[in-house]
């Protein structure tokens, strides 16, 4: 019997800028697999993942609106035609560069394994990394829909079900739990409701673009391939959503009313971070978290997240103390490398948990009008989906955008050394080939054939990067 194996694709991408002042942009498009460790996956010394496509960003220049008049297109960008082609420009990018490996899908290719052997191999996409705007963007669904489940954002003011405000938390978990969102049920949306205008497909969360992995076989398409991102997710929201919009306003209203100013209240709160006692490995924050201007770093976030339950004490009513228990525990559990039925027990728990707490009818949040009882936001709502993910795809930080980001230095290191012209991005095209081949030229290099005055054991070290190459010559 022939021997067959599949081969893991996954793809990100991620908008970065290449200048310090962002005036040039980048939407690089890479390539790996699963079969590479994931330690050393995104590692740029490894070169596990290759450079494949420069995704257009498409804006308002001159070219653009050249080419949007030529094809008799409105150019401003709040119209739903200029989104529509935009959109369509990039799933063609994205199918065009992945049609050689699209052919060989179905029915596989055969290959010499690690291992030596030859195996029939299929190639299928397991995984895209990238941020809630790319997930919208990548499964043409609408903002704010769930690319999980059947969840939109925004409640159906015709469902019966949500007059009753006290069952939103168990609809919306319910939305999670048993109805997922597939590939196949958006195709079938998509066909039965495109010109039906009784159904808006838009309140169905679909765009009417068909996305790149519409002919992808065995169920492999881009909606089951992304996933959670802990980086602008649980790590970021941590202050743009639970301290910012929750945490902080239920103190400016609880101490309000006992005659305490906003500056008073910043003032303390600030003070008590500042007096944090030092201790080895915990960073002191001496000018406090709210008067401080710039912006803060995700590695920021999670040194606040060490001392933030000694800092509330005594100034944030008890549901709060408890919302932020409940939010760190997720943090932490999401972010296990490897679970255990146990611990994504214990993760489904805090996640229930943290929803029953701040959708509560008769807790302060809903009562103050802090969240809404009827929806919730889409990077909040994404955490009824960790465990499940777990399950499918493995632990959570693996698909995390902070795994991916050491791939965007080489091309900010080589747009440093351009001239900096219209031909600068080839530059950088260039020179990330070059240092791609440089390596693979490193990695194939065979030690017996240098002379023996020669120190070539460094070639064969596990921790050999082409960095360190560079610095020697």
């Amino acid at each position: 019997m022939e021997s067959a194996t599949i081969i893991p694709i996954i793809l990100t991408s991620d908008k970065t800028h290449l200048s310090g002042s962002g005036s040039a942009k980048a939407w690089p498009l890479f390539i790996t697999i699963g079969n590479i460790s994931n330690n050393i996956r995104f590692s740029p010394g490894y070169q596990c993942a290759q450079l494949i496509a420069l995704i257009p960003i498409i804006h308002g220049d001159y070219l653009t609106k050249h080419i949007a008049k030529m094809s008799g297109i409105e150019t401003h960008h709040e119209t739903e035609e200029f989104r529509h082609w935009s959109r369509s420009v990039v799933h063609a990018v994205i199918r065009d560069v992945m049609a050689p490996i699209e052919r060989v899908m179905r029915n596989g290719v055969r290959m010499t394994c690690a291992d030596g052997a030859e195996r029939l191999c299929f190639p299928l996409l397991c995984e895209y990394i990238g941020d809630m705007p790319e997930q919208w963007l990548l499964t043409c669904l609408v903002q704010p829909a769930c690319t999980k489940c059947l969840y939109r954002g925004t409640p159906d003011a015709n469902d019966p079900r949500f007059t009753r405000r006290n069952a939103v938390n168990k609809i919306n978990q319910d939305l999670a739990n048993n109805h997922p969102r597939t590939d196949t049920h958006a195709l079938e949306h998509r066909v039965r409701y495109r010109n039906d205008e009784s159904v808006p497909l838009r309140a169905l969360g679909y765009h009417p673009q068909i996305p790149f992995s519409i002919n992808y076989p065995f169920g492999t398409g881009i909606i089951d391939a992304v996933g959670p991102d802990l980086l602008h997710q649980i790590s970021k929201c941590f202050m743009d959503y639970l301290m910012k919009e929750w945490i902080w306003n239920l103190m400016k209203i609880t101490w309000k009313g006992r005659g305490f100013s906003k500056a008073q209240l910043k003032m303390e709160f600030d003070s008590r971070f500042a007096l944090i006692p030092g201790y080895t490995g915990l960073r002191r924050f001496e000018h406090g978290v709210l008067t401080k201007t710039h912006a803060w770093t995700v590695h920021e976030y999670k040194e606040m997240m060490k001392v933030i339950l000694g800092a509330l004490i005594g100034l944030c009513p008890s549901e709060g103390i408890h919302l932020v228990m409940e939010y760190l525990d997720v943090h932490r559990l999401a972010h296990y490398s490897c679970h255990t039925d146990e611990s994504l027990a214990w993760l489904e728990n805090a996640v229930d948990q943290f929803f029953e707490q701040l959708k509560s009818a008769n807790g302060p949040f809903i009562k103050h009008g802090l969240v809404s009882p009827e929806s919730e936001t889409q990077k909040i709502h994404y955490q009824r989906h960790y465990a499940n993910t777990v399950r499918e795809k493995g632990a959570l930080p693996s698909s995390s955008t902070d795994r991916t980001e050491p791939l965007h230095k080489l091309l900010k290191n080589a747009w440093r050394r351009s001239n900096k012209g219209k031909d600068s991005i080839d530059f950088v095209l260039k020179e990330h080939m070059t240092l791609a081949a440089f390596q693979s030229h490193i990695d194939n290099f065979d030690s017996g054939g240098a002379s023996e005055d020669v120190e070539s054991d460094d070639s064969k070290m596990p921790g050999f990067s082409l960095k360190d190459r560079v610095d020697v010559r």
